[in-house]
């Protein structure tokens, strides 16, 4: 029903789709599969219209209608709709207001006026076809649980004024729901089937496939490398696939940090001393909505790495490390219990979290060079005067250590890539020296040769003897930059992995339970 042929997609001279093809059938739930950087989010992309594909034969057909690539109304019009991780609902509005967002608006009567009884009883039809009956469509968004907020935003892309939903994208949408909740978001699913809706169910959790789809395809380096009914590939068969090989895997060889970037620190105001036994930064049974019960110790000078799936509990400990997430349990630092209220407080204490959204860990208006020199400003302070011209010799001494490129100091750090912007971040938050640095998604849309300087910063970084903590769903970081990784399920603490035991395939299986 859907057809998508030699699909390709490059940034930067880098590939994300390489001639990517595949089919879904009509009526069908296809799981699409594939670490983070496979090529998921840009394929979406692509197929919603914001992406344009790179020139060549690329084709997308659905009911033989061929879709024009890089048109939004375009995919729209051929009944292609997508419902994002992020929802995109308004908590503060009421259901049936969330609905009248979307393509279909409000039936206005004479002079403007709404009949709002009419739309509340095609508002009650609207839920109910997403099996949502009982839902008041004068509840406040804000007051519906995870699940009932999903079922708000399938119900508002499946409204149209135009022809009818023939294929409905759900990124993700389990991803932020507690276990609890997935059942009731599969039953969800099923409802649709039962319309003829074909959906492309793009997911991390392997455990689901079975449950929910009939057709699996798992991408891996921007290409299709399994594609077919889902009894076919039992979960082992999928973390091979989702896995791979790549060049170089074979004579893997983990050696201590190099201490390229040394000299950054030493102009940071002094090394710190190297890694003891002693532990710097411990949790003691620690206990949020995602988390249950999770006790771990790091030692001054490690590099650990702690993952789960996608909003699956490993979220959770960079925010209450930084004030903003409610627990219970204890945090120790340096042997000491420390309250953290606020990342100022955190700081405060040794504890610096870089978070993984761009607009929380860098301000993208200001230029470079105030970027970089933001935690260290006092130093240029002299008599109440500020010392510009110490301050910018200082920026661009750091950034040409750090590798960062840039049109001019003074340039806003929007206009600089993912990755460079990343280093400004990294650099800033080691020029405050910290104990304990908490990083969270560190490479997230950053380039390969942007992640390996990131990664070697990070390693550096715990061979001077800073406490690095990497919090990510991306198992290539931890593999490249980890002498430990710890594996959360279920909010618990499945297992941790050391020396050679850090492998993808290994992790894969440990993220997603035991694999008979």
């Amino acid at each position: 029903m859907l057809i998508a042929e030699d699909i390709s997609k490059s940034f930067f001279g880098v590939t994300v789709l390489d001639k990517l093809s595949m089919s879904i059938k009509d009526g069908d739930v296809h799981a699409l599969l594939g670490h983070n950087g496979s090529g998921k989010s840009t394929f979406i992309k692509v197929l919603s219209g914001y992406y344009e594909p790179d020139r060549g034969p690329g084709t997308v057909r659905l009911d033989n209608a061929e879709m024009k690539l890089g048109d939004p109304s375009s995919s729209a019009a051929v009944g292609i709709r997508v419902v994002h991780q992020g929802l995109g609902v308004i908590g503060s509005l009421t259901v049936l207001e969330n609905l009248r967002l979307g393509p279909r608006n409000y039936d206005a009567r004479l002079m403007g006026k709404v009949g709002w009884r009419a739309e509340r009883r095609r508002a009650r039809a609207e839920l109910a076809g997403v099996g949502l009956d009982g839902l008041a469509p004068d509840e406040l968004v804000k007051h519906l649980s995870p699940v009932e907020q999903t079922g708000v935003a399938i119900a508002r892309a499946l409204q149209t004024s135009g022809g009818p939903v023939r294929c409905l994208i759900l990124d993700e949408p389990t991803g932020t729901l507690p276990d609890s909740e997935v059942e009731r978001l599969l039953a969800l699913v099923q409802v649709l089937r039962r319309q003829q809706v074909s959906i492309l169910y793009v997911t991390h959790r392997l455990d689901e496939i079975p449950r929910v789809a009939q057709h699996v395809t798992v991408l891996r380096d921007g290409k299709n490398v399994g594609s077919g009914a889902v009894e076919d590939f039992d979960q082992r068969r999928l973390i091979e696939l989702i896995a791979g090989a790549r060049p170089g895997d074979e004579g893997f060889v983990r050696t201590e940090p190099r201490i390229k970037n040394a000299d950054v620190v030493d102009a940071m105001g002094g090394r710190r001393q190297g890694p003891s036994e002693e532990s710097s930064l411990e949790l003691r049974n620690v206990t949020t909505e995602k988390l249950h019960g999770i006790s771990l110790k790091v030692a001054p000078g490690e590099v650990v790495g702690i993952v789960s799936l996608v909003a699956a509990g490993v979220e959770d400990i960079p925010r209450l490390l930084r004030g903003d997430q409610e627990f219970d349990g204890e945090v120790v630092v340096g042997g000491r219990s420390v309250k953290i209220r606020s990342p100022h407080d955190g700081r405060r204490k040794g504890v610096l979290v870089i978070p993984a959204s761009i607009p929380e860990k860098i301000i993208e208006e200001m230029g470079v060079r105030e970027n970089l020199t933001l935690e260290t400003l006092r130093r240029f302070f002299r008599g109440g005067r500020m010392l510009g011209r110490a301050e910018r010799g200082y920026a661009r001494d750091l950034a040409a250590r750090l590798q960062v490129r840039y049109p001019d100091l003074d340039s806003p750090t929007k206009l600089l890539s993912g990755g460079n912007k990343q280093k400004v971040v990294m650099g800033r938050a080691l020029t405050a020296r910290p104990r304990i640095l908490v990083v969270e998604e560190p490479t997230n849309g950053v380039d390969v040769s942007g992640t390996k300087d990131i990664l070697e910063l990070l390693r550096d970084a715990g061979a001077n003897g800073t406490t690095v903590v990497i919090c990510s769903t991306d198992i290539e970081d931890l593999i490249t930059a980890c002498s430990r990784v710890i594996v959360l399920v279920g909010g618990v603490l499945q297992t941790e992995l050391r020396g050679e035991e850090i492998e993808r395939q290994r992790i894969l299986e440990e993220v997603h339970g035991h694999v008979s």
